[in-house]
């Protein structure tokens, strides 16, 4: 590309970004609506339109309380352009999106402490018979979090719950468990270390197994400009013996060298 940026063309966007303020700004709603299609000069085999539509809320009553939701619809579809297009390989599609966070956030001089929690559901719907059995999925993801620092002594600690489960045409996939965290700075706050730990119960379709997250972070500024970040992580995917699933384990390191101008 000779250092240019990708360019999109023979596409023609239409986009409203509306937003509302009120209750001395404890309340804002925004949202979005948009339509596109490409094809403009007739020359592709198809014209595909997208409809894009959003909606955010973000209501923050008290100091300590707050809570975001949004919803998102994507829309895409084709219909014939240069040539004949068969239903069989029309694109009809459509992806929502809801999120959900209510958190809590409680500050003093020595301790800051958050609970929030997090639900996500995002669903792909097919609205091609010939291809809607092999394409839909649903998703679904809840965690729940307890975050506390520790400013004068530079401590860190997390702990939460989580739970994933997702479905397609190979059937479905769920898991459960917890994690946790600590962390420390020190040298002046040079060095930072951290230990997260992830455990989690698995199961797909018949298949019931443990999977163990460990690793081990450090962040340690040598000067202004220069940096060095090291990670290690490992993997641990445990299934009873003769399940179809295989049980392994991994360890991943990286060491990077940074340098901010």
């Amino acid at each position: 590309s000779m250092g240019a940026y990708p360019f999109s063309n023979d596409i023609q966007k239409f986009t409203l970004l509306p937003t509302f303020m009120a209750w001395k700004r404890k309340l804002v709603i925004g949202g979005s609506l948009g339509l596109q299609n490409d094809n403009l000069r007739k020359t592709k085999a198809a014209t595909s339109m997208r409809t894009i539509g959003s909606l955010n809320v973000s209501l923050n009553p008290w100091p300590f309380f707050g809570i975001d939701a949004g919803y998102s619809n994507y829309g895409i579809n084709q219909r014939t352009g240069r040539i004949p297009l068969p239903d069989s390989m029309r694109v009809r599609q459509l992806t929502s999106n809801i999120t959900v966070t209510p958190r809590f956030t409680f500050n003093s001089a020595s301790l800051s402490q958050t609970i929030m929690m997090v639900y996500n559901y995002m669903a792909l719907t097919d609205k091609n018979p010939a291809t809607s059995v092999l394409t839909g999925n649903k998703n679904q993801i809840v965690q729940l979090s307890y975050s506390a620092s520790l400013p004068e002594s530079n401590w860190s600690f997390s702990a939460g719950l989580n739970y994933l489960s997702s479905r397609n045409y190979l059937g479905s996939v769920s898991s459960y468990g917890l994690n946790a965290s600590i962390g420390k700075e020190l040298l002046n706050q040079q060095l930072s270390l951290g230990l997260p730990v992830t455990l989690l119960r698995s199961q797909a379709e018949d298949a019931k197994g443990w999977i163990l997250n460990t690793g081990l972070t450090a962040d340690y500024t040598l000067t202004k400009h220069h940096s060095f970040k090291l990670n290690i992580d490992h993997t641990g995917n445990y299934f009873p013996t003769g399940s179809d699933q295989p049980s392994f384990n991994e360890i991943k390191g990286d060491l990077m060298y940074v340098y901010k101008f």
